[in-house]
């Protein structure tokens, strides 16, 4: 320790040996942490397949099995709307059918009286339209007269028939009963409709009800999910916590292993730059931790001195401050140097250290020196100063006692400092009352 060395100089060389063993023991301690750190991974990746897992079979046997109850009561309304619709349409007409029966009933004697005027003006026009028929065919008119006069005759035969069956109709049918019929037909159509129409509102009801328990139990749901996704989430917080701790134990593992194969390929420890060796971490032939530097080396450029000051005196130290020590090596000398940070937190000792850089004198300066240092708080040139002897003080006033050409003396009123310099009342040159000595005569 204390040695120079310069850049690329050999501090140690490990034994290959413990290196390699060291290097397969980190290989396996890599392996283990790589492997918590994969089910770590794995498991903040299972956790979302589970927390999803939860929330479908929650709603499967929720609100979607009410879902599927209410899509059957939606069906079974429609087809109750339906046979409703039917029954209401048979009820309609069959009373329009009543309706019209009862108008036939009504209006029999009238019909049957227009059917026989009717018929008298077909036996009419049957017989003008035979003789024409006859008189065409003894007139040897062509083929195609005579098949329109057969079509005029045949026509009239259909519309006399048609007549005739209106008439018999109207002579024999019983419109009372058949719209007596009609108004059953109807009033069952009602009844079945108005059956329907009471399982149409108890469906309704149900649709309701269900679509109110379905809302409830989805609302239910919805608290019971975000609780999952709370806790799913504090999980996921905690599992990223240890995967990252996890994470940085491998990469400290690997960083590790790394360096062992490194060393493992040159174990020849040397200087990364030039300097001074502060410290050393093991002695030749001691087991030492390849983690663990195994020497520190100091820049000669960089030094500083650390001061330990007391709380009362700290308030004064600034930075730029200039200051001279001695160290107890060297008592004779005397070192400059510039105060460059005044720490704000007391140390384990209730001390602020103070860092202050120093110029390198002609005497080597080793870390860990003990020191002793002045530090110029204020200074001032051309001051005129006393003896803290000669000053007197009454009543809260600074005076001294010059005395004059005749050594008679005065009393002088005086603003001073510590040493102490005289600001008014004296100038260079004046001799003062230091003390009084008074001998026995």
């Amino acid at each position: 320790m204390g040695d120079q060395v310069a850049e690329g100089d050999i501090l140690a060389e490990y034994d290959l040996e413990d290196l390699q063993r060291l290097a397969q023991e980190s290989k396996l301690l890599l392996a283990q942490k790589q492997s918590e750190l994969d089910r770590l991974t794995q498991q903040k990746t299972d956790a979302d397949a589970q927390l999803q897992q939860k929330i479908d079979q929650l709603r499967a046997s929720g609100s979607e099995q009410k879902s599927a109850e209410q899509e059957a009561l939606e069906t079974e309304k429609q087809t109750l709307k339906n046979q409703l619709n039917g029954h209401r349409q048979t009820e309609q007409t069959a009373r329009q059918e009543a309706e019209a029966l009862l108008n036939k009933q009504q209006q029999r004697a009238q019909v049957i009286a227009d059917c026989d005027s009717r018929l008298s003006q077909l036996e009419e026009q049957r017989a003008q339209l035979q003789q024409e028929l006859d008189g065409l065919i003894a007139q040897g008119a062509p083929e195609e007269q005579l098949q329109e006069a057969r079509r005029k005759l045949a026509q009239n035969e259909v519309d006399t028939a048609d007549v005739q069956r209106t008439r018999d109709e109207a002579a024999t049918a019983d419109y009372e009963g058949q719209a007596a019929e009609k108004q059953r037909q109807a009033d069952e159509a009602k009844s079945a409709g108005d059956q329907v129409q009471s399982q149409l509102d108890q469906a309704e009801q149900k649709l309701r009800e269900s679509d109110e328990a379905r809302q409830a139990l989805r609302q239910e749901e919805d608290r019971q999910i975000e609780t999952l996704r709370q806790q799913a989430a504090a999980d996921q917080t905690t599992l990223e916590s240890q995967r990252k701790a996890a994470e940085l134990e491998r990469d400290k593992a690997q960083k590790s292993y790394d360096e062992l194969l490194q060393l493992c390929s040159d174990p020849t420890l040397r200087a990364d730059r030039p300097g001074i060796v502060t410290a050393l971490g093991g002695t030749g032939g001691t087991a030492v931790d390849p983690a663990t530097p195994l020497a520190k080396i100091g820049d000669e450029t960089q030094r500083s001195l650390v001061l330990q000051i007391d709380p009362v005196d700290v308030g004064q130290v600034q930075p730029g401050q200039a200051l001279t020590f001695y160290v107890d090596a060297y008592p004779e000398a005397t070192f400059s140097g510039t105060v460059q940070s005044v720490s704000k937190i007391q140390n384990d000792a209730g001390k602020f250290e103070v860092s202050a850089s120093f110029e390198p004198g002609e005497q080597p300066l080793y870390d860990g020196m003990g020191a002793n240092a002045t530090l110029i708080i204020k200074e001032k040139k051309d001051v005129l100063a006393v003896s803290n002897k000669a000053i007197q003080f009454d009543a809260g006033e600074s005076y001294v006692f010059p005395a004059d050409e005749n050594n008679a003396l005065r009393r002088q009123p005086v603003t001073n400092g510590r040493l102490t310099e005289i600001q008014s009342g004296l100038k260079d040159g004046d001799v003062a009352l230091v003390e009084e000595v008074y001998e026995d005569q």
